[in-house]
Formats: C-alpha cells, sequence, structure tokens
C-alpha cells in the first residue's frame, strides 16, 4: 500500500503471496531494520554530492540480485527499470514487476528488492530535504513524488528524464549542478503523473 491509501492495486502489479513462517521487513523484532545512506555501505552523514546515481547492477551483482530489507534515513529514492524483473518488499507490501517500470521510495520507508541478473535499469538516491528545497513549498508536488509507489510505465517519459538526468550527473560541465537539479525536477515530475 502507498501513503496516500491508493494501494498498490494496480492490474500491472502482481502481489506475491507473503510467507508466513518470517515477520514483514518494517516488523521485525529483535533485530533493528538496518539504515543505509547506501546500500550495505556504512552509515553516513550524507552523501558526497546531493544526488548519487548507478546502475541496478552495479551493487545488486555484489550481493547476488538480492538486496536485503533496510531503511536510508534521509535519502529519497528513485528506481527505473527499462528491463528485466524485479521482485520489491515495500513497507509490509510485496509484489513484482517487469520494465519497463518505476519504483520511488520515501525516506524511512522499509524496502528490499530481488532483481533478475538481466535487470537493465538505474537507481537514483537523493537526499530528500534537497528535493524539497528544489520544489519548493510546492505541496501538490510532495503529495505526487514523495511517496512509497511502484508502477509498470506506460510511456518513455520517465526512462527518457531519468537518462538525462544520469547523463548530467556523470557530466563536468560548468553548471553541472545546476544541470542536476533540473533533471531531477523534471524526472520528479514525470514520476509524479499518474
Amino acid at each position: 500500500m502507498d501513503r496516500s491509501g491508493e494501494g498498490l492495486n494496480n492490474s500491472n502489479i502482481v502481489p506475491t503471496a507473503r510467507k508466513r513462517s518470517a515477520a514483514p521487513a518494517a516488523r521485525r523484532r529483535g533485530r533493528a531494520l538496518p539504515a543505509y545512506t547506501l546500500y550495505g555501505e556504512p552509515q553516513r552523514q550524507g552523501l558526497d554530492d546531493l544526488l548519487h546515481c548507478e546502475s541496478i547492477a552495479q551493487r545488486s551483482r555484489l550481493h547476488a540480485w538480492e538486496i536485503r530489507p533496510h531503511r536510508h534515513e534521509s535519502m529519497f529514492q528513485i528506481l527505473v527499470i527499462r528491463s528485466g524483473r524485479v521482485r520489491a518488499r515495500l513497507d509490509a507490501d510485496e509484489c513484482e514487476l517487469a520494465g519497463p517500470c518505476a519504483i520511488t521510495v520515501p525516506a524511512l520507508t522499509a524496502h528490499g528488492f530481488g532483481f533478475s541478473p538481466d535487470v537493465d535499469g538505474v537507481v537514483f538516491t537523493v537526499v530528500e530535504q534537497h528535493l524539497h528545497a528544489v520544489f519548493g513549498a510546492d505541496a501538490a508536488w510532495r503529495q505526487a513524488v514523495l511517496r512509497l509507489r511502484a508502477w509498470t510505465l506506460q510511456d518513455g517519459a520517465v526512462a527518457a528524464a531519468a537518462v538525462d538526468l544520469q547523463t548530467d550527473f556523470e557530466g563536468h560541465d560548468r553548471w553541472r549542478a545546476q544541470a542536476v537539479d533540473s533533471a531531477a525536477r523534471l524526472c520528479s515530475t514525470d514520476v509524479g503523473k499518474p
């Protein structure tokens, strides 16, 4: 279920049966859910940049394609998957998607993923407070974008915006910071569309 109460009830999202033997990721007892800035790395005060971008394969390959349940204290993530499959555990819900699809994960949300080895996609990790600064007091944007959501992409707008954001992130132009903020705004705006 997403935070707006709309649920992940979409014909393109297929929930999977939950195993009854273990408690959901968000409700583990006896062990705290790990928190990372970037998955698998020691917790630190922030990112070297306000945005981190990498292919999904880059990190998940190191962990046998399984990103165990965890959370980020101050980071917002957008995963854009062009092809391949993902099994997503989002708070207490689980769903399976095939690319092209996207997932948004607000700060403090319990989440984990199982990716197929042929996955092609990118994950953006952004300091959530920076997004608030970029978008100012736009409450409609916050409600549309800063929520837990998983969906199948119907057109190429989000994928194209993700490519632009990745290109600007990897660039070394004089105006790189402004270009990244602009591309993040476009990508987030496309993500927020129904």
